[in-house]
């Protein structure tokens, strides 16, 4: 028989994501699907605290923020459009209010700092390698939040500059900690306005980075989920209607291959038990609340006693209250 399709294959790693990690995503929107499927999942894990961000820079520097826990002050703040917002956070942080924007910014990096001190595994995605310099200060923006154009430098890092910069930090980052790694991925979302050519310069200076931090650093390793878009799902049903986002069943079978290629045997078998669950738990009546459901829930919580007796390490505190609530409302 006739093969039509190329399978790329991923290496053996020479870690495994457990559920007794803390994992931090960071990146572009790709970062969000995978991040949200670990959620899901019921990791540990926080995923893009700062909103999407999609360069090496700009990832870097929040990383830095929370390193430092460097709260966010009033002068630090931009006005666009009527809200305020910050340089190095995603407009759903954005108010009105500058009091308001502070209180959520600050929040954000005091949890997401003490998260990091406990992190175990950085999840990584780089978008693209063109970044925007506020003209006034050189500071590289994460987002620049409809500002006018001429505000702003636009230029695309090097390799070099990726590897020197993100060297010194993947350095503190190991330092005095066993067992810390760093998995990066490149988004296989292309940005078209940079032009076809352009967006692949950026790319292949992505990929080009990462290797360089792998070879670099032991603890560093690349998952190829660009690869895998690039290679193996060629056609567009593979995208969403803008022909350039993953769609569902895309994003799907690369979450199948990062969990096949990247979950401990022990991992899998957790994972796969939860998703049992998790259907029992997601169940909703369709006549009501009879007699018939309210044993459903009684019975539900028993299942997560059990469940939670021979795997500790899941926190479902959460559908435990909520499976109460709804039966003191019966």
């Amino acid at each position: 028989m006739m093969d039509f399709r190329k399978v790329v294959e991923i290496p053996a790693y020479s870690m495994t994501l457990s559920y007794t990690q803390r994992i931090l995503s960071l990146g572009s929107c790709f970062a969000d699907h995978i991040g949200n499927k670990l959620m899901n999942g019921k990791f540990q894990i926080q995923s893009n605290p700062f909103g999407v961000l999609y360069n090496p820079a700009s990832i870097l520097d929040s990383i830095r923020l929370l390193e430092k826990e460097s709260y966010i002050h009033d002068a630090d703040l931009i006005e666009s459009q009527g809200m305020w917002a910050s340089f190095s956070f995603h407009s759903a942080h954005s108010s009105d209010s500058k009091e308001k924007a502070v209180a959520s910014m600050n929040a954000t990096i005091a949890s997401s700092s003490a998260f990091l001190k406990e992190t175990d595994v950085m999840l990584i995605t780089f978008g693209t390698a063109w970044v925007y310099e506020w003209e006034e200060s050189g500071e590289i923006v994460s987002n620049c939040h409809k500002l006018p154009a001429k505000l702003f430098k636009r230029r695309r890092l090097s390799v070099d500059e990726i590897v020197s910069e993100w060297s010194v930090m993947l350095e503190r980052y190991f330092a005095g900690r066993e067992n810390r790694n760093v998995i990066f991925t490149v988004s296989p979302i292309r940005h078209w306005k940079d032009g076809a050519f352009e967006n692949q310069c950026s790319k292949a200076t992505l990929i080009l980075a990462i290797d360089e931090l792998c070879k670099k650093f032991d603890s560093c390793h690349y998952f190829p989920s660009y690869e895998i878009f690039m290679d193996e799902l060629r056609d567009y049903r593979f995208y969403a209607e803008d022909m350039i986002h993953p769609s569902s069943v895309g994003v799907e079978y690369v979450w199948e291959r990062f969990s096949q290629s990247l979950f401990s045997k022990e991992t899998k078998t957790d994972y796969a038990e939860w998703l049992k669950l998790k259907k029992m738990l997601d169940h909703r009546p369709l006549n009501g609340m009879t007699d018939n459901y309210r044993k459903f829930l009684r019975e539900n919580l028993r299942r997560i006693e059990v469940f939670q007796q021979k795997r500790p390490y899941f926190d479902l505190n959460f559908e435990t209250q909520s499976i109460k609530e709804l039966c003191n409302t019966l």
